[in-house]
């Protein structure tokens, strides 16, 4: 996704992810491939402090922020339903729906005060509409 992006013109991009070793390669090598400014953020979506402090940091790096992609969401074990564990039920929703809607809501009022607009796009999974098997 972030290589559609600057394949479309854009002049800055960040990547937020919790995973530090592949977001710094993927910005670095992106970056490198390109020329554009990208930078990484590690960046729990589940906690709303560091999403805050992130998307402010983009904020004040870039001047603006006018598109957000959506795509955290893990499916993180191919156990049964009945057999699934309700913590990890618990993190798999925070990650999936309460992270992406900690950074949009984030990334909204930054969109609202500077009176920018913009574009927030969700991207969900395949197995919200077909038999993802073995998930």
């Amino acid at each position: 996704m972030a290589q559609a992006f600057v394949e479309s013109g854009v002049t800055g991009l960040a990547i937020f992810d919790v995973q530090q070793e592949i977001g710094e390669r993927s910005a670095r090598l992106l970056a490198e491939q390109t020329g554009i400014d990208v930078r990484f953020y590690k960046v729990d979506v589940r906690d709303s402090h560091a999403v805050q402090n992130a998307v402010n940091d983009v904020h004040s790096h870039y001047g603006k922020i006018d598109t957000l992609v959506s795509a955290a969401g893990i499916a993180d074990s191919n156990i049964k339903a009945e057999n699934y564990d309700v913590e990890k039920f618990r993190r798999l929703l925070d990650i999936n729906i309460t992270g992406s809607f900690l950074v949009a809501q984030a990334i909204g009022r930054h969109m609202i005060h500077d009176k920018t607009g913009g574009s927030i796009i969700f991207i969900a999974s395949m197995s919200g509409s077909i038999v993802n098997y073995p998930q």
